[in-house]
């Protein structure tokens, strides 16, 4: 049986009339409740379609962050709109946004059980349907500690390559790109719950993951679109609980 597009994934929500800043701060409401809690640490950024981005500000822990919180910088991390300033870690985010028009999206924090993994310099391994989602899981081990770095942050991109999908960085945290607000979001929340599985199974001695070719179709095809009617679903969540996200 096929999934039918033409019926709604649940009340009708205007999800395309969101502007791309309501769409980060609605991001930010519904990772910081996954895991990506990290006071006010972490960025996302995404293309502005001006040849600028927007990204959510420093200092805003993601569960205050509204819409008109969100700034706009160049591609030298210049504030061109907004009030507040920017972390500086979002030298990772340029880096990554310069290796294709593909990766439209970015995102970088400290999440729980992503930064396990992190702190033990490996990839999780993928024991479960819902953990392949996340795509291609990359490790980034030749790290120097910090994203805010020109040089550092180039080096770390280039390492990704302009294919990637998710990173775990060693000793620090996580990266994930995508080509929109719906493929980020699975991601994002497909890695760290692969992260909180692959832990919770090898503590009772699992070993043997899903096969790769398996785990390679099931993340390029949420890597087209996101895992279908998630973002609708969690989005009306988050209005349920603030609709002042928006604003």
């Amino acid at each position: 049986m096929q999934l039918d597009f033409n019926r709604p994934f649940g009340p009708k929500l205007p999800i395309d009339k969101l502007t791309t800043q309501q769409q980060i701060a609605l991001l930010c409401r519904i990772l910081v409740k996954r895991g990506y809690s990290d006071d006010i640490a972490g960025h996302i950024t995404a293309t502005a379609g001006d040849g600028n981005l927007y990204v959510n500000p420093y200092g805003l822990p993601w569960d205050e962050v509204k819409a008109s919180d969100i700034i706009k910088i160049d591609l030298d991390g210049n504030v061109v709109e907004g009030e507040y300033g920017v972390n500086p870690g979002v030298e990772l985010h340029l880096a990554m946004h310069r290796l294709s028009d593909e990766i439209a999206w970015v995102l970088h924090n400290h999440p729980e059980y992503g930064t396990v993994w992190a702190d033990a310099a490996r990839i999780p391994p993928c024991y479960d349907q819902s953990s392949m989602y996340c795509g291609k899981v990359a490790l980034v081990n030749e790290y120097g500690g910090s994203v805010d770095d020109i040089t550092e942050a180039g080096d770390v991109a280039k390492e990704l390559g302009a294919d990637a999908e998710v990173a775990i960085l060693a000793h620090h945290g996580v990266v994930v790109m995508g080509r929109s607000v719906e493929v980020i979001t699975t991601r994002a929340l497909s890695l760290e719950l692969r992260c909180r599985n692959a832990w919770r199974a090898e503590s009772i001695g699992a070993k043997t993951e899903i096969k790769t070719e398996i785990q390679e179709r099931f993340g390029m095809a949420m890597g087209y679109m996101g895992f279908p009617g998630q973002f609708e679903a969690l989005v009306r969540r988050e209005l349920r609980a603030d609709s002042k996200v928006l604003e």
